[in-house]
């Protein structure tokens, strides 16, 4: 799942990722993404995360990106 999301055009690095089941059945996904400056959180970089997701039944999703100009982890590291 990493290396396929990791290869989407706009991707640059992906961090704090989640995946677990609720029920061996419903899995559950999230995680962080530092993308491509410019590139918003409704942009098509998100549906093809989305995307390939679906092809591991991941069937519910948190995917949260942040514009390489500022990303969030520095914030994160500077917290812990």
């Amino acid at each position: 799942i990493f290396n396929e999301i990791e290869n989407v055009p706009g991707i640059l690095k992906i961090y704090d990722i989640h995946l677990w089941s609720l029920d061996g059945k419903h899995n559950i996904f999230s995680m962080k993404a530092t993308v491509t400056e410019g590139i918003k959180n409704d942009d098509p970089v998100r549906k093809k995360v989305e995307e390939a997701l679906l092809k591991y039944k991941i069937s519910h999703s948190t995917i949260e990106l942040s514009d390489s100009k500022y990303p969030s982890v520095k914030q994160e590291q500077k917290f812990l």
